[in-house]
């Protein structure tokens, strides 16, 4: 194809879709490289706590923590605590 044959909607065109791969090309870069601060967990807590869910969890999951030590219970097991317990 001659160069001079090219018309002026072709060139803008074909400059524009190179403009348009770059930007995605640039923009896919940057954000893939985002990187997920890791929360460390207060030592203080290490005399309360023996365990509790790590990781990536669900909003619809439970997340579970082990007490150290034995806890005075107002309520059966699996029933739904109405107070308060942590603040």
């Amino acid at each position: 194809m001659d160069p001079d044959s090219v018309t002026r909607s072709e060139k803008f065109s074909a400059t524009f879709l190179r403009t348009l791969l770059l930007f995605i090309v640039v923009f896919s870069l940057f954000s893939c490289s985002k990187r997920d601060k890791w929360v460390e967990a207060d030592p203080a807590f290490s005399r309360y706590i023996d365990a509790y869910t790590t990781g990536i969890v669900s909003k619809a999951s439970s997340i579970r923590i082990q007490l150290a030590g034995t806890v005075n219970t107002t309520h059966a097991l699996g029933e739904e605590v109405r107070e308060s317990l942590f603040d």
